[in-house]
C-alpha cells in the first residue's frame, strides 16, 4: 500500500501505510509502541525510529499480524490540497515527481486536472500523491484494516488484538476546515487562507469526484471493499 512498512517484534506485527493517509499519527503510534507499553523509554524520533522496514520484506515473518491503513482516496486528494497547495508547501507543491508541474497558486479543479494530466500521461506522481495500493507485493494479504475516517476507534480495536496498553503520544490529526460552507472548488489558495477552508465536501461536485475516482481506481474499489465505508460526495450547493 504505496510507500512505507514497519515492523514490531515484541507485539509481533507489521503495519502498512502511506502519505496523506494518516501517516504521521501512524509513525508516533508506531514508535510509542516501540516502549512495549512503557517498558522501556522513548528513544529517538517517531519520524524516523518507528521500525521502518522495505515493503518487500512484510512477507518475511509469518506469524506476525499485518495492518494496513487505507483512506478515501477523494479525501485524501483533498487533504493534500489543503495541506500543500493551499499553504504553499514549496517542497510538495507539484503534481509530478520530478518537481515540474508546479500547482503553485492553482485552485482544486486545476490541481486535479493536473494530478490526471500526469497520470495519463504514465508519469509518477510525486509522494503524496501515490496510489495508495502501489507497491504491496502481488499476493499479499492483511489481517487488520483501519480506516483513517475512523482512525482512533480502528486502531483502538488493532492495539486489543496484539495487546497494545499505552496510551500513547498518538491521536488522529484533523485538519481545520474552518471556512464558510460554500463551494471551495474555483477558489484560489490565498483566498481560502483569508476565509478559512471550506468543508471537504465543498471542495468538489460531480466532475471532479468521478476525475478522481478515475485515477485512484484501484484505490477506490480497495476502500469501497471495507464494511461501512463510502467516498466522499459533494455538497448540495457545490453541485448546482
Amino acid at each position: 500500500m504505496a510507500h512505507d512498512a514497519a515492523i514490531n517484534h515484541d507485539f509481533g506485527f507489521l503495519a502498512v501505510f502511506s502519505p496523506k493517509c494518516a501517516s504521521s499519527s501512524i509513525k508516533e503510534w508506531l514508535w510509542d509502541a516501540r516502549t512495549h507499553n512503557g517498558a522501556r523509554p522513548h528513544e529517538g524520533s517517531p519520524w524516523v525510529d518507528f521500525g521502518r522496514i522495505d515493503l518487500d520484506e512484510i512477507g518475511d515473518h509469518p506469524g506476525y499480524l499485518t495492518v494496513v491503513f487505507v483512506r478515501d482516496p477523494v479525501r485524501r486528494v483533498v487533504s493534500y490540497y489543503r495541506r500543500f497547495v493551499v499553504l504553499g508547501e514549496t517542497e510538495w507543491i507539484h503534481a509530478d515527481d520530478d518537481g515540474t508541474v508546479d500547482l503553485r497558486d492553482c485552485t482544486f479543479r486545476e490541481t486535479v486536472a493536473a494530478i490526471a494530466a500526469v497520470a495519463r500521461s504514465g508519469r509518477r506522481l510525486q509522494h503524496h500523491l501515490v496510489p495508495q495500493v502501489g507497491g504491496i507485493p502481488p499476493g499479499t494479504s492483511f489481517d487488520a484494516i483501519v480506516v483513517v475516517e475512523r482512525f482512533d476507534a480502528d486502531l483502538a480495536a488493532f492495539n486489543r488484538l496484539v495487546g497494545i496498553t499505552s496510551p500513547g503520544p498518538w491521536h488522529s490529526h484533523v485538519q481545520r476546515y474552518d471556512g464558510p460552507d460554500v463551494p471551495g472548488a474555483d477558489l484560489s489558495p490565498a483566498a481560502i487562507r483569508t476565509q478559512g477552508a471550506p468543508p471537504p465536501e465543498q471542495f468538489v461536485d460531480d466532475e471532479l469526484a468521478a476525475t478522481i475516482a478515475d485515477i485512484y481506481a484501484d484505490d477506490v474499489d480497495w476502500y469501497l471493499s471495507v464494511p461501512g465505508t463510502q467516498l466522499l460526495t459533494p455538497s448540495a450547493s457545490a453541485r448546482s
